[in-house]
């Protein structure tokens, strides 16, 4: 008995030492130590600050950690966060150096170091291209923290995904200065520039109105079952604009849509936008004027007729309808012998008509000019349905009148002669709020006998609608008085005056009218009294504030800098058009162009973008702001940017930022290495041989056992 107990107890000394000799390797990760406290610092987080890919791609983000310790065991750890985009997603979102087991082996690390991390990050592959951000944060066990941002930028891959282009818009035969009732043919292409068979290809047209534009013919979609690598087709709508269309731009929309196999959702779209613009020119329309008129010579008396003739002509470019004309005399004592009124259905381009009126003089007549009034009012097709158009010419008749006595309008008061503007002119011709401008007036007696003399003329600003122009004139005189004197005008004579005017900053941009008023005499001094209106239009000057253009000067080629600068409507009314786009010959930049449409008053926008050199150097690229303002110009305003770009730096493989960090050996690589030594499969046959004598022994005496119980 004795002596299997020894056996037993020798069989577990030998294990026993066995694992004993397998304890020394793992002594000191298994014994617990008491770690001294840690006060380390995070000097300085660097990296990868630009990693280009394209859709599907996996990319490494490496991050180097500068660090100091107090003779202290520690161990730094990382995250990364790609954010909640769709584009780009963390695979290997974290990461740590433990520098523990290097102090226990007796390796002491110095006071200042610098280790790195590794980060992985898998472009989705439907990612759209642009510039995504990956935030890292890093910490020590005892509690410092550094941060660090790396970018995702995505290419587009033309061979991966799906991708079809179109065009520059083709307007034939004009996209500006349409007419109503024109009709315009718009073309375009649609490329597969891809190496993938695009199917369900739809493309869609988008702005017509009842007011605007409508389709000539067909329906405003086209389809097309597929479209093969490096194939184009050909699109077209013809358009027509209304007839009464009112004048402006009209914005239009062209939608590519298409199965896409290589986008999640399987749909691919992609929208180009065009703009059409009817052009009311007034040169366009139709004009009709009186010609040739004729005014009887002699005067005439009580009891005779006169007679006014005069043609009526179309000079403009378009069909005048419903003409109506109106000859009528003022005052008492000459009376009209033919119909008052007459009317034409239409007056055709260069067409002529002429017309007589008979006017008759009745013993009531006083000796005198009486003023004839031709008034011609009429329509095209731009004013079917708002007020006519109209023009209008005086002249006069005289009548004598021996037998009218001096107290009832005699000899006298003999005529009324009559002080008019005649025509009135700006410079500019559209005068801006807050700037000065002239305007050119011409006056003219319409006597044919009677001069007037002593004229006073005095012009009446209307009053601003704003509150901070309320109770002032729109309109004040510039180095002068509103009022000037003229000493005489001869019987149908013209004269001549200008004067300069200052508009009120905040006035509307629309037209006032400001009121003309007359004081003359005429030769017997008897005093007359007139006034007229005349139309100023005004418009309000644009204004386009640009903020401070935001880049990186200084990159290498291959990262790239982001670009970025705020735009701001300062002025008083929308900005049509409003576009942004980055031009340079030697820079590249995806999704370049930045289209805002109407940029209202007020209002605040940003451009972003990312800027890339292919080469070395000193480059430029310039900004560009374009936009119509609300007198319809064209405006640009350019902003030029300068980068210092580098070459691409040489990969090292001796610089210690590149070189690998050595892995402290695993529990799996430590049974590797011991099962490769000779002594321990010795051990373990000597283990195996003991424990086969034990159970044999063990066994024999259980037989013997049995044996002697039977007995």
């Amino acid at each position: 008995m004795k002596k299997n107990i020894f056996i037993i107890l020798l069989a577990l000394t030998m294990i026993f030492q066995t694992v004993a000799i397998y304890a020394d390797e793992e002594t000191e990760i298994k014994t617990p130590q008491p770690e001294p406290k840690i006060s380390s610092q995070i000097v300085q987080v660097s990296g990868d600050s630009t990693n280009v890919g394209k859709p599907g791609d996996i990319l490494d983000i490496r991050v180097f950690v500068d660090y100091t310790y107090s003779d202290s065991l520690f161990f730094i750890s990382g995250n990364a966060d790609a954010g909640n985009n769709n584009s780009v997603y963390m695979l290997s979102g974290s990461d740590s150096v433990d520098f523990r087991n290097r102090y226990r082996d007796n390796f002491r690390i110095s006071n200042i170091g610098t280790t790195s991390l590794n980060f992985k990050v898998q472009i989705a592959n439907n990612a759209s291209p642009g510039t995504y951000p990956v935030n890292i944060k890093i910490r020590t066990n005892d509690g410092a923290t550094g941060e660090f941002t790396s970018y995702v930028r995505v290419e587009y891959d033309e061979k991966q995904a799906s991708r079809l282009e179109l065009s520059d818009i083709q307007i034939m035969p004009k996209s500006k200065d349409i007419m109503p009732g024109e009709s315009v043919a718009v073309g375009f292409t649609v490329k597969n520039p891809t190496e993938n068979t695009i199917q369900n290809v739809n493309v869609k047209l988008e702005g017509m109105s009842e007011s605007g534009f409508t389709l000539a013919k067909d329906f405003n979609t086209k389809n097309f079952d597929k479209i093969y690598p490096g194939e184009d087709k050909n699109v077209s709508f013809v358009l027509r604009a209304g007839q009464n269309a009112a004048a402006g731009n009209y914005e239009f929309k062209v939608t590519l849509s298409y199965f896409d196999t290589q986008t999640e959702g399987g749909k691919g779209e992609s929208q180009k936008s065009f703009f059409l613009t009817i052009n009311q020119n007034y040169q366009n329309l139709s004009s009709v004027v009186v010609e040739n008129l004729v005014t009887p010579a002699n005067t005439i008396y009580p009891g005779k007729t006169a007679r006014i003739s005069f043609d009526l002509t179309n000079k403009g470019k378009r069909i005048a309808k419903r003409v109506l004309v109106k000859c009528g005399v003022e005052g008492e004592g000459l009376v009209n012998k033919s119909i008052s009124q007459q009317f034409i259905e239409t007056l055709n381009p260069n067409e002529s008509k002429h017309f007589d009126f008979d006017f008759l003089a009745t013993p009531a007549s006083s000796t005198k000019n009486y003023p004839i009034n031709i008034k011609v009012e009429y329509y095209d097709e731009f004013q079917n349905d708002k007020e006519p158009m109209t023009t209008e010419q005086y002249s006069g008749i005289f009548v004598s009148n021996p037998d009218k006595a001096d107290g009832e309008q005699g000899e006298n008061k003999i005529s009324t002669p009559k002080v008019i503007v005649r025509k009135y002119t700006f410079n500019p011709k559209l005068p801006e709020a807050g700037k000065e401008f002239t305007m050119n007036l011409e006056f003219q007696n319409t006597s044919s006998d009677k001069v007037v003399k002593n004229i006073k003329i005095s012009l009446t600003s209307p009053v601003g609608e704003n509150k901070e122009s309320a109770g002032s004139n729109i309109f004040t005189p510039v180095d002068s008085s509103n009022t000037f004197f003229i000493d005489k005008i001869a019987p149908n004579g013209v004269v001549s005056k200008e004067i300069k005017l200052y508009t009120v900053p905040d006035a509307i941009a629309k037209t006032y009218n400001v009121t003309c008023g007359f004081e003359y005499e005429d030769t017997k001094n008897n005093q007359f009294k007139a006034s007229e209106e005349i139309g100023i239009p005004v418009v309000q000057p644009s204004r386009l504030e640009i903020g401070e253009i935001q880049t990186q000067t200084e990159f290498s080629v291959g990262d790239g800098a982001p670009l970025s600068v705020s735009f701001y409507n300062t002025g008083k009314v929308t900005l049509y058009n409003m576009m942004v786009r980055f031009e340079s010959n030697e820079m590249e930049a995806q999704n370049s162009t930045y289209y805002v449409g109407k940029f209202m008053e007020g209002a605040t926008e940003n451009y972003d973008i990312q800027v890339n050199a292919t080469e070395p150097g000193e480059k430029k690229g310039t900004v560009v702001f374009s936009y119509e303002d609300s007198s319809g110009e064209k405006q640009e305003v350019k902003k030029e940017v300068t980068w210092n770009v580098s070459e691409a730096p040489a990969f090292d493989p001796n610089d210690p930022m590149n070189m690998p960090i050595e892995e402290e050996p695993t529990f799996k690589d430590k049974m590797k290495d011991l099962l490769k030594k000779w002594y321990f499969w010795v051990i373990i046959v000597a283990i195996t041989i003991a424990i086969y004598v034990i159970i044999k022994k063990l066994k024999n005496k259980k037989d013997i056992k049995d044996l002697t119980l039977d007995v």
